[in-house]
């Protein structure tokens, strides 16, 4: 700014400094003496500040974190909270980590926090993760936001310096992400450290538009209900999957396990489904198929206790994936226990294997069976879903022993432990051994009538969906930690601990393992899996972390207020051209694979799409009397999905599974439903005013296909207007189109030297090809452009 509006700037801060609100951030601390001894020296480390990459931090809670301000350099009276979209934790207590890189080599010297303005009754506790996995209480002061305006210097203790990171912790609290003085608004750690080489850049991949173009589908959508192709519907369903490349199944567990341990997949147990023959015939057609077992059967709620049977909230299939543990037993009394430790199945849904605790109806007390007696409970542990009163909290009213607390509501103990899934990774080695290749099988772990095995139906098989899904509440959230547990059990039966059929790898160690879709783009979700998998599953012989995915897979809505699906406040749905972080997510994800893992994997967007309807996520209704330009909300969800694909091709997406081919639900008017994720359908259902309506995506998409689906993204000639050019071997195609949403129209001059002929090919409603039109030219053609995107073919 100029020098005059600079002084008058300060002159200003200080008048204003006076006022309550107005205040400046505490002096800054002189640097801290840190020596290195002269061998550290010739090594190579450094001291001082520790520089920091606020993309090393993670919170386990629901986040998408703004951890940048903590390191920015500048103290201010802002609330630098990492809870950010104003959403609230889930957990019991928020953790924030703060990792350094182990080739760091950190030790940890001192921690600096700036005190901005309020406080909190809620104290900060800091601790610190050392490299051999002990966790540190007490070597940092909790910190509670009560100095105002001022530097805290915490000095750590010699034998606690060799960190791997420090951790935040935050009780549950409703406002603890919006209370201005929960966190502090600057951090600094001070230390020796080894400077970091300089990040590898993973190499573009990219693949051909049809190779990454797909859908979301139910059963019933690919026919395999029909016993043959004469049914008059059953072609037309599979015309649907027209120029796909992708179909990611959405199948419900029940479908194929509706009794533990009795699969069913020709037919399945309910519905008379067919997903052999649907996978069957489109695979003939050229759709890969991803098989996204999701959502709980009811023989695992009935697992949960019966006092919570009839509450809908928590028998809700959307639960996280894996049984209640623990039995509990009510008597009248104690002496009307049974004499030998049994138990009246009717009386508890047990978890097998698990030890009962029995309790006295008229004393509270609680007791387990030893063998011989029953013997008082006076401790807690995390299989028994209860909780008594111990020595630590007894007293008169409440002795040690008696009944504390029943029902663990959360659903959410021993999620830590890849055991406690083990249910769902049995379901997914079914999967894997009959849709896989491997036809090897013990026929003895083959729990189906038919035992059939190696049917090579899919691409793979994917662990549930939004199992992060925060809006379920903590009953079904699992933070990146849990989820990684959830994840070792699926791949491989957590290295093959869980026993012979229990893993996608120990059914067909060639099926790829999908992540369950994640909700949002969210690097450091991911980061903090890798964490969890470099701690409990180690290196593989190669070298990289063993992992337990061979596909990234997250969801991805962009709108108006970032990729969250879910926020509170207003937003409206915006193409992925328009946003900056959509497309930048996918090569951050592959550039931290290569660098924490040592290697990259493909990546899939599995969820992504806009309604018809005037809902949150509707495509947008534009009319421009300027330009003309007009397109109802139906046209414009058409361009904007074709407009992502060609977007996110050349960003190196390796699969984009649109949702969804139908619309999931029955409505009665789609176009004028504002119900979120309602009408995104390709096609309306076979109901309402407009069933079995093919829509303008449906249209455009297949149009597209036909003609370009072979080619692949090559270079993007021009960023506004988009002009990227994509090849089939020889053959050259431009993509043009304007990257905004309010019918702008425009032109631009396409330099084609040496080219004497193109064919131009236009959008069209109803059609199964596009409108095309032979130009000749003299090395250069101006495109007339508008927001839906046009084709230019050098002949």
């Amino acid at each position: 700014m100029p020098l005059l509006s600079f002084v008058v700037h300060l002159g200003l801060l200080a008048i204003m400094s006076h006022f309550k609100g107005c205040a400046q951030a505490g002096p800054a601390l002189p640097p801290s003496a840190v020596s290195l001894n002269s061998s550290e020296a010739t090594e190579g480390r450094k001291s001082g500040v520790i520089p920091y990459n606020p993309d090393w931090a993670y919170q386990l809670d629901v986040s998408e974190n703004n951890f940048e301000m903590w390191f920015d350099g500048t103290p201010g009276n802002n609330k630098d909270t990492p809870t950010s979209f104003e959403l609230k934790g889930v957990m019991d207590t928020t953790e924030t980590r703060f990792t350094f890189p182990a080739e760091m080599e950190v030790e940890l010297t001192e921690i600096r926090i700036h005190d901005a303005e309020g406080s909190s009754t809620h104290p900060l506790k800091v601790q610190l993760l050392l490299q051999d996995g002990q966790r540190i209480d007490g070597a940092v002061p909790d910190f509670l936001g009560n100095q105002y305006l001022a530097w805290l210097s915490h000095p750590i203790p010699a034998k606690y310096q060799k960190v791997k990171a420090v951790v935040f912790l935050m009780p549950k609290d409703p406002i603890h992400a919006t209370d201005a003085g929960i966190y502090p608004n600057e951090i600094q750690f001070i230390g020796k450290y080894s400077p970091l080489p300089t990040p590898k850049t993973a190499p573009v991949t990219r693949v051909s538009f049809r190779n990454m173009y797909g859908v979301n589908s139910f059963p019933w959508d690919n026919t395999g209900r029909e016993a043959t192709l004469a049914a008059p519907g059953d072609k037309e369903q599979l015309s649907r999957f027209e120029q796909m490349g992708w179909n990611r199944a959405y199948d419900d567990w029940h479908l194929f396990e509706a009794v533990k341990d009795d699969y069913r997949f020709a037919p399945t147990h309910s519905g008379d489904w067919n997903q052999d023959r649907g996978f069957s015939r489109l695979k003939e057609k050229g759709v890969k198929n991803i098989q996204a077992i999701k959502t709980i059967p009811s023989w695992i709620t009935d697992t949960y206790p019966k006092s919570h049977v009839n509450q809908v909230e928590y028998r809700n299939g959307e639960n996280a994936y894996h049984p209640y543990k623990g039995n509990v037993a009510f008597y009248s009394s104690l002496g009307a226990f049974p004499e030998k430790g049994t138990t009246n199945p009717e009386d508890f849904p047990f978890t097998s294997k698990q030890p009962t605790t029995f309790v006295a109806q008229d004393t509270k007390l609680c007791y387990t069976w030893n063998g011989k007696t029953y013997v008082l409970r006076t401790t807690n542990d995390a299989v028994n879903y209860l909780e008594v009163f111990t020595k630590a909290n007894a007293s008169d009213e409440n002795p040690v022993g008696k009944l504390k607390s029943l029902f663990n509501k959360n659903l959410d103990r021993d999620r830590l432990t890849p055991a406690t899934y083990l249910a769902f990774a049995q379901m997914a080695f079914q999967s894997a051994v009959r849709y896989g290749t491997n036809k090897g099988v013990n026929p003895a772990l083959v729990l189906t009538p038919d035992k059939k095995t190696g049917l090579d139906l899919v691409d793979g098989v994917e662990a549930g969906n939004e199992l992060n899904a925060h809006w379920h509440g903590r009953k079904r959230y699992l933070n990146p930690y849990e989820h990684a547990a959830f994840l070792s059990a699926f791949y491989d039966g957590h290295k093959g601990t869980l026993g012979p059929r229990a893993g996608v790898k120990k059914g067909d160690p060639n099926l790829n393992a999908y992540v369950g879709g994640i909700v949002s783009a969210n690097p450091r979700f991911y980061r903090a899996m890798i964490d969890w998998c470099r701690e409990n599953r180690g290196y593989r012989k190669d070298g990289t972390v063993d992992i337990c995915w061979d596909v990234v897979k997250y969801h991805q809505y962009t709108t108006s207020s970032g990729l969250e699906q879910h926020k509170n406040s207003t937003r409206f749905a915006i193409p992925a051209d328009m946003h900056p972080d959509a497309t930048g997510k996918v090569q951050t994800i592959k550039n931290l694979h290569l660098n924490l893992v040592g290697r990259t994997v493909p990546v899939h967007i599995g969820e992504l799409g806009y309604d018809v309807g005037p809902s949150e996520q509707g495509a947008a209704q534009i009319k421009n009397s300027a330009t003309g330009y007009i397109s109802s909300r139906k046209n414009t969800q058409g361009v904007w999905v074709l407009r992502d694909q060609l977007t996110y091709a050349f960003q190196g997406v390796d699969g984009l599974q649109f949702y969804i081919l139908e619309d999931p639900v029955y409505i009665e008017d789609p176009y004028a439903s504002a119900a979120i994720y309602a009408t995104s359908g390709f096609f309306a259902r076979n109901f309402g005013k407009y069933p079995k309506e093919k829509r303008p995506v449906a249209w455009y998409s297949a149009q597209f296909q036909k003609e370009f689906g072979e080619y692949t993204p090559q270079q993007l000639v021009n960023k506004a207007p988009m002009v990227l050019k994509a090849n089939n071997k020889e053959k050259v195609m431009y993509a043009l189109w304007l990257p905004s949403m309010e019918g702008k129209t425009g032109t631009y001059p396409l330099a084609l030297p040496g080219v004497t002929s193109i064919t131009l090919f236009t959008l069209q409603d109803g059609a199964a090809t596009m409108k095309s039109q032979v130009i000749p030219v003299k090395g250069t053609y101006t495109v007339a452009l508008s927001e839906t995107p046009v084709f230019v073919k050098v002949n």
